[in-house]
C-alpha cells in the first residue's frame, strides 16, 4: 500500500508497516539529496571559495562606505556660496572683451551675447 495516494482518505489511520515503509522512502531521499549537494560542492569548491571571499570582502567595503556615509550626514561639508552671473560673465570674456560664451572647448554654445 502506497501511503502518498491521492485518492486515499485522509482521516484513515496509518499502520504501522506503511509509516516505516514511509521513513524509510524519506531516509533515502535524503541521503540521495545529500550525496548529490556534497558532490555539487566538491565539483564546484572553487567557485564558492571564490564567491564567498568576495561576498567578505564586498561585506567590508559596504561597512566601511556605510561609516563614511554615516560621518558625512552627521557632518556635512561646507558649500561655499554660488559663483553671480556677473563674476562668470567675467571669467567667459577673451582679452579684447568679447564674449567667448560658455561651452566644451569655446565652442559658444550656452550663455553668449548678442544671441538675438
Amino acid at each position: 500500500m502506497d501511503v502518498l495516494l491521492a485518492d486515499s482518505d485522509p482521516t484513515s489511520p496509518v499502520s504501522a508497516a506503511d509509516l516505516r515503509r514511509l521513513i524509510s522512502r524519506l531516509e533515502h531521499h535524503s541521503l540521495r539529496i545529500k550525496s548529490k549537494v556534497h558532490t555539487y560542492l566538491t565539483t564546484h569548491h572553487p567557485h564558492f571559495s571564490s564567491l564567498f571571499s568576495q561576498s567578505t570582502h564586498l561585506l567590508s567595503r559596504s561597512s566601511l562606505l556605510h561609516t563614511h556615509l554615516l560621518s558625512s550626514i552627521q557632518h556635512p561639508p561646507r558649500l561655499h556660496p554660488p559663483t553671480p552671473y556677473r563674476s562668470l560673465r567675467r571669467q567667459t570674456q577673451g582679452p579684447q572683451g568679447e564674449d567667448r560664451g560658455v561651452g566644451v572647448g569655446g565652442s559658444g554654445v550656452g550663455i553668449e551675447s548678442g544671441v538675438g
